[in-house]
């Protein structure tokens, strides 16, 4: 080939490789260290959020935020090790919950037996609409006299035996039936009494149940048209459980018998319970159209709602239960929690009270209006209730825990350490009860025992933020630098995003004259802390007074005057530094300044005595 053709083909490559080498940012050796560098920011960014997630509690977004660097870095221990610690938070969480659930549904029976009388009112109900519409056997109008005497003679038997039933004279009532079954042994009805008398004597008894469940179906071969051995049956599967069969039970009950408010009722109990929440609705509506006045279908036609996240119609449906029955406590209770969800306290309170009016030896709901008591500051209020709810059940730790938050609110030390202590006896794996009785002991000045329940708490929860921070607050006031370090690092390392955690590890490392770390982590704290921040401005600029950062201390401790008028010890070290700067102008204003408005400042004097030297 010819030689100039190859120097020009030699050219061109060349040329293109250096335009490549110009445009892509030198193959990847010039231009990628702000690529690398943005990369390393999105990482960092990322893994902070994932982070403040988790401390958080909101898992499922900091384990998104884990998947998403895993994809670009599946080798990282760092990312392995975080998101197996989210994990394991996340199934501690979920156990509490369940816990917490299984704790709510002990409540829940509790509320329904102190509302026992309600029960037996809707049971009446029921044998007073089937004996009121007993069918019974028609007389032909060409009977023959012994065929007469025979069928007026089953419906004696039958009105007889319906009434044994009412008494609850069971084994009485059997006896009934059988003599109509000499009579006609194709009685549907009296199989079904039957049926219902068994269930009805003994309904936890086996062989009760089975012979309920023979007899009733027995009754359904007899007379596919009778509804009572559809009820009896959907009974014993509520009993059991068995939603979906009791529910086709039920169902077919009120389609035989559609007239009959009680069977809807029935029918949406179960359906509720089996989550079929927009079927239960149409049941209880349905119920409250045939009777208007059973408060029962309007209660549970709320709770219904709430599960259908429909609170203002909720709300609606127990006003209208407790106009009907003014004494219906779980329904006013109910309300209180749906204001109470809101955060409109105020109103949530009312209709606690009134749950208390009507049953005040219900504990959860003396423990609710004490809780919300809490929260809008009425600690004396709530620890009243508390009490009242300790008189009936002692032993509810959650309850002696809340009742030491309520007395410690008020200054009362002592009787809040007892009951603190009383919580961690009745439930010594709570890493949450052992750093109130930690909190208590240190604002009684007990730093010995307050250090050994912080320490308990990070032994059962070796992730407690609030505890690690505590234990390092406490050395630092002591002087123990070197020991507060650890945990506040540790803190650190969970929570870098606490004013709490930042502010104080800014006060060891100044402590220990490690300025420049003290200045970062100041400054940390008045970031996250924002305008509202005093302590840790002031404490900055005193910093930046030993670093000899001058002009970054009088920044500070101008824009503290700015943001805290009354911070008195600003004043006095913006009017130094100025008089070291020999502003003495501007030094005199500040200085003036502050006597004038704090005539009784603890310096005055030395105050006094910089203003006539500058005279």
């Amino acid at each position: 080939m010819d030689r100039r053709i190859l120097i020009i083909i030699g050219a061109a490559v060349f040329l293109i490789l250096l335009l490549m080498f110009i445009f892509t940012g030198g193959f990847g050796l010039f231009g990628s260290s702000e690529t690398d560098e943005t990369n390393t920011s999105e990482y960092d960014n990322k893994l902070k959020l994932a982070q403040t997630y988790m401390e958080q509690g909101e898992y499922d977004r900091a384990l998104n935020y884990i998947d998403e660097l895993l994809l670009e870095n599946p080798d990282s221990t760092e990312l392995l090790e975080l998101q197996l610690e989210v994990l394991r938070r996340k199934n501690t969480k979920d156990q509490e919950s369940l816990a917490e659930q299984r704790r709510l549904q002990e409540e829940a029976l509790q509320r329904d037996n102190s509302n026992m009388s309600s029960l037996i009112e809707e049971m009446e109900d029921r044998y007073s609409s089937a004996s009121s519409e007993m069918q019974l056997e028609e007389v032909s109008s060409n009977a023959s006299q012994e065929e007469r005497d025979r069928i007026n003679n089953i419906n004696e038997l039958l009105l007889k035996g319906e009434e044994q039933m009412k008494n609850q004279q069971y084994e009485q009532a059997r006896d009934t039936f059988e003599e109509v079954l000499k009579l006609d042994p194709d009685s549907g009805k009296a199989y079904a009494y039957i049926g219902e008398s068994h269930y009805m004597e003994d309904p936890d008894d086996n062989t009760s149940i089975e012979s309920a469940i023979y007899n009733s179906n027995k009754a359904i071969e007899k007379d596919p048209d009778l509804y009572l051995p559809h009820t009896i049956l959907g009974q014993i599967y509520e009993d059991k459980n068995n939603w979906d069969n009791a529910i086709d039970e039920y169902s077919e009950a009120a389609r035989l018998k559609p007239d009959d408010y009680y069977l809807l009722y029935v029918l949406g109990k179960v359906q509720y319970n089996a989550r079929r929440y927009s079927d239960a609705r149409q049941s209880f509506e349905s119920s409250i159209h045939l009777k208007n006045d059973y408060y029962a279908s309007h209660y549970r036609l709320g709770k219904t709602l709430q599960m259908l996240d429909e609170d203002t119609e909720a709300i609606a449906a127990f006003l209208e239960s407790v106009e009907i029955k003014t004494d219906n406590s779980p329904g006013y209770y109910e309300i209180a929690e749906i204001y109470g969800g809101r955060g409109d306290y105020h109103t949530a309170i009312g209709y606690y009270e009134s749950a208390v009016q009507y049953s005040p030896q219900t504990a959860v709901y003396l423990r609710k209006l004490a809780s919300t008591l809490l929260i809008i500051g009425k600690y004396s209020e709530a620890e009243g209730y508390y009490k009242s709810a300790l008189q009936i059940d002692s032993s509810n730790s959650t309850t002696q825990y809340n009742m030491s938050q309520a007395l410690a609110k008020q200054g009362k030390y002592s009787e809040a350490l007892s009951h603190a202590e009383k919580a961690v006896e009745l439930k010594s794996t709570s890493a949450l009860f052992h750093f109130q009785v930690g909190i208590i002991n240190e604002k009684l000045g007990n730093t010995d025992n307050a250090i050994m329940s912080y320490e308990k708490a990070i032994e059962l929860d070796s992730n407690y933020t609030s505890a690690y921070t505590n234990l390092g607050s406490l050395y630092n006031s002591k002087g123990l630098y070197d020991n507060a370090l650890p945990y506040l690092i540790k803190a650190y390392q969970l929570n870098p995003n606490s004013y709490e955690v930042n502010n104080n590890l800014g006060d060891a490392y100044s402590n220990k004259g490690l300025y420049e770390d003290s200045i970062k982590y100041y400054v940390n704290a008045i970031y996250l802390e924002g305008q509202d921040d005093t302590e840790a401005r002031y404490n900055l600029g005193l910093v930046y007074l030993e670093t000899e950062l001058d002009s970054e201390a009088k920044r500070t401790f101008s824009e503290l005057i700015q943001l805290t008028p009354t911070f008195w010890n600003a004043y006095y070290q913006l009017g130094l530094l100025l008089i070291k700067e020999n502003d003495k102008e501007n030094a005199k204003v500040i200085l003036e300044t502050l006597l004038s408005k704090k005539p009784d400042y603890s310096k005055r004097d030395e105050v006094e005595s910089l203003l006539e030297m500058m005279e």
